[in-house]
């Protein structure tokens, strides 16, 4: 790679450079220098290292430009996430029952109305809607109220309660 044509989020691939086998992102270029994160093995795999490798710009001439590695997929990682997924929408609805109720029950009112062919088609099919989409925004915590903090009143990620402050009066 010409060290004069760098550019940032680039990802090279050292050919004779002093560094381990593996893909690089070119992070920065301060001051005639060249700063390296490591984002994948010697296999072409993504790893997470956080590990920064700063060269000079001239030993740039020792990588070549390369494709970005390919991000892990597991089986295992994906159920993972959908468990973990779940738990924080139940958790969510927990949160918010009065809410997470009314939209159940419209849901079930939907489907109600439905089989039993008591009102029109449309009308069904509109309550079943209007309860999944009810339901989804309750669970994701995006249907609150002004007031009332639906991530249980926590600001950040420490979990910790900050109360909010109060107006001073005159």
């Amino acid at each position: 790679m010409d060290p004069e044509t760098a550019a940032v989020s680039a990802y090279l691939s050292p050919t004779d450079a002093a560094v381990p086998e593996g893909v690089y992102r070119l992070v920065g270029l301060p001051d005639g220098r060249a700063t390296l994160l490591l984002v994948g093995d010697a296999e072409g795999r993504r790893v997470h290292s956080g590990r920064l490798v700063a060269v000079s710009r001239p030993a740039l001439a020792g990588f070549e430009r390369t494709d970005p590695p390919a991000p892990r997929r597991s089986v295992s990682g994906a159920l993972t996430l959908g468990y973990w997924s779940v738990r924080a929408f139940a958790r969510q609805l927990a949160r918010t029952p009065f809410r997470a109720a009314g939209a159940a029950l419209l849901l079930v009112a939907g489907f109600a109305a439905d089989v039993s062919s008591a009102v029109p088609e449309a009308a069904a099919a509109a309550l079943v809607v209007l309860g999944a989409l009810a339901l989804s925004l309750v669970g994701s915590g995006r249907l609150c109220s002004g007031r009332r903090r639906c991530r249980a009143g926590t600001r950040g990620g420490s979990g910790r309660r900050i109360p909010r402050p109060r107006p001073r009066r005159a």
